[in-house]
C-alpha cells in the first residue's frame, strides 16, 4: 500500500506548467547564449577552436552542476526553485537525489540520447524524434489528474509542492 500523498500542498498547474515553460525556455536560451559568445571570440582568433569549445562546455557543466546541487539540497531544478516549487515523495518527505535524476530526468535523457544518435538515419530519425515528442507529452498531459503527478513523477515516486 502506498503512502498517502500531500494534497494540500500539490503545486498548481500553472506553476508547473509555467517552470515547465522555463525549463523548456533555459534549453533553448543557454545554448545561444554560450554560442554567441565563444563563437564571436573564434571568429575575431582571439581564442582558439579548443578553448571556445571548453567555454562552452564549462558553462553547461555549471548549469549541471548547479541543478544537482539544488536538486540535493533543495529538491528543486533551477526552473521550479524560481517558481516556488519542489519534488518530494508522496509522504512530503525529501526525495533522494538518484530519485530525482534517475526516475525523473534519467528517461528523458536517455531519450535525447537515442534521438541524437540516430538524428542522420533516414525516416528512423523523424520516427524516433515523433516518438519522443508524444511521449514527452502524453507524460506532461498527466499533470491534469487529480493528484497532479505526471508519468515520471509516478515512477519515481515522487510529488511536486509548493515550497
Amino acid at each position: 500500500m502506498s503512502a498517502p500523498l500531500v494534497y494540500a500542498a500539490l503545486a498548481s498547474r500553472r506553476a508547473r506548467l509555467l517552470a515547465f515553460g522555463v525549463d523548456c525556455a533555459i534549453g533553448v536560451l543557454l545554448p545561444v547564449l554560450i554560442s554567441i559568445p565563444t563563437r564571436l571570440l573564434y571568429r575575431r582568433m582571439w581564442l582558439p577552436a579548443t578553448a571556445a569549445a571548453a567555454m562552452a562546455v564549462l558553462a553547461v557543466l555549471a548549469y549541471a552542476g548547479c541543478t544537482v546541487y539544488f536538486l540535493y539540497r533543495d529538491g528543486q531544478n533551477i526552473p521550479k526553485k524560481l517558481i516556488g516549487i519542489k519534488m518530494v515523495k508522496t509522504d512530503g518527505s525529501r526525495a533522494p537525489l538518484w530519485k530525482l535524476l534517475l526516475l525523473r530526468s534519467g528517461p528523458y535523457f536517455a531519450a535525447s540520447l537515442l534521438v541524437l544518435s540516430v538524428r542522420y538515419i533516414p525516416f528512423i530519425s523523424e520516427t524516433a524524434a515523433f516518438m519522443f515528442l508524444f511521449c514527452f507529452t502524453v507524460d506532461n498531459l498527466f499533470i491534469f489528474r487529480k493528484d497532479r503527478r505526471t508519468l515520471h513523477d509516478l515512477l519515481a515516486g515522487t510529488v511536486v509542492v509548493n515550497k
